[in-house]
Formats: C-alpha cells, structure tokens, sequence
C-alpha cells in the first residue's frame, strides 16, 4: 500500500499530466476510470503547463506517484482531507463562494469540455499556485459568447465554406505527450441551423426555446474528438440534452448508426446545396 503524499508541486504536475495520459488512451476502460475520477472530484489544482491550463482533482494528485490502479487499491485509506491539507503547503485554497474566479471557472468548464464531461455539482474550488494568481479575474483569451456571436450572424453558405477549413490537434511535449482539441464553430452553428430545433436522435423539438425562437440542441461529435474522431460535418450531430447525455453513457451502437447515417445524409445534401 503506497499512500504518500506529494512532496512538492513537480510530484502534483506529474500526476496531472499522468491522469491527462490515461483520459487520452487507446484503453476505453482507462479512459471511462479517469473520467469518472474528474467528475468525483471535489477540490482541482490548477497548472499551467507549457501554454495550456490543466486541472486536476486534489485526491488523486495529491498522492505521490499516483496510477489508476493504485488509486483504485488504495482508495478506502486514502483522504482528499489529507491531500487538502498538504496541497495548502504548496498553493492557496480559494473557494467560489468567497472569491470571485469565474473567469478561471470557465476555463475549467472549457478544459471538462474536450473530454465530453460537464462541471459537477460536486466542484467546490480551486488549488491555485501563487504565480498563477492573475488567473482569478483575467478575461479568457478566447471567449466563446464573442465567438458564438459572430457565427449566428452568418449566412448558412459561408458557415458551410468555414466548416470545411480543419482544425488540428495539437501536439505537445512534457513528461508525457498530450493533445488538446480546438473544435469549429461553424460546424456547430450549421449542424444546429440546418436541424431546425429538432434532435436527430428522438426526433423531439429540443427542451426550451433559444435565440430566434429556435428550440435549444446541443452538438455532438459522433466519433469522440478524444478517440480519433473528426471534427466534421460527416461526424457531427445535433442532440436535445438528454440524447446527448445518454450517448455519453449508454453508446447504443443502432443510435451510433442511427446517427452517423443522418449526419452523412446531411453532409451530401450540403455538398450539392453548395457546390
């Protein structure tokens, strides 16, 4: 039983960056454990790492060379009370109620997002290192409302030219290699248009009314962005919330189907509407 705490920030990094390895492996069940672990998590340690912020919840990074498996053996004796107490040694507590970071709560939403999770109830705060204190009332860099607001007033002709311009996944090098996804908001915004507010899975209007009285979907990449998939028209659906969520948890392969023939359907009708 190894259940050492951290002895400095290096150690926290490397286990962030080690989590960070298994929410990105080939290994479905590493991928689906790692998740889980993020969306249990209560209190997240904020770093930044080469130009990218990373996240990680204080239970499993505050454990010296931390894995799946010796988080999932150890996990009766281990404590987030006790990491809480040795992370103070080494960044500040900063809880939501009592300061304002809902800049850097963004980001954190925003970092969640490229592996399909949203912010759970359970998030109580951050762990942050004092030279990252400028993070706590920064404006993003990017600014999805700014972003989103600029494609709404696009014509579906141009959406579709700028839905063919691919962006990449990027590659960097620390301890281990990680990748981070820049999606398309014009995918999004033209899959969304062209469903007219119904969801390609149940077929039902989608929840509540939004902008332009059109009833509110949510996109959805097929093919998860994290596993390989493209960033495309042919691999991009629109969803109600619920069909979105039970994608992400039950992965019925005649829903996959399903969608993937109607997202095809939909590519080939604006190639020729376009062409």
């Amino acid at each position: 039983m190894t259940n050492n705490l951290v002895t400095g920030r290096d150690k926290v990094i490397d286990n962030i960056l080690t989590l960070y390895k298994y929410l990105n492996s080939s290994v479905s069940e590493d991928v689906e454990e790692s998740k889980k672990i993020l969306n249990h998590g209560m209190w997240f340690v904020v770093e930044k790492i080469e130009d990218d912020l990373f996240f990680g919840p204080s239970k499993f990074v505050g454990y010296e060379d931390n894995t799946l498996k010796m988080n999932n053996e150890n996990s009766r004796f281990r404590s987030g009370s006790d990491t809480n107490r040795r992370l103070l040694n080494f960044y500040d507590q900063i809880d939501p109620k009592k300061t304002d970071c809902s800049c850097l709560k963004k980001k954190f939403e925003n970092f969640l997002d490229q592996f399909e999770l949203k912010l759970s109830d359970r998030f109580t705060g951050f762990f942050v290192p004092e030279d990252l204190s400028n993070l706590l009332n920064s404006k993003p860099s990017f600014s999805e409302e700014e972003q989103e607001q600029q494609v709404e007033i696009l014509n579906e002709e141009t959406l579709y030219a700028k839905s063919k311009l691919k962006n990449k996944k990027v590659e960097k090098r620390h301890s281990v290699s990680f990748f981070r996804f820049v999606r398309n908001p014009y995918i999004s915004e033209l899959i969304k248009r062209e469903a007219e507010g119904k969801c390609d899975l149940c077929n039902n209007l989608g929840p509540f009314i939004v902008k332009d009285n059109i009833p509110f979907l949510e996109c959805h990449h097929i093919d998860w962005l994290s596993k390989g998939g493209d960033d495309s028209i042919e691999n991009t659906a629109a969803l109600c919330p619920n069909c979105h969520r039970k994608m992400h948890h039950v992965k019925d392969k005649e829903d996959i189907n399903k969608l993937k023939k109607i997202a095809n359907e939909r590519a080939e009708n604006l190639k020729d509407k376009y062409k």
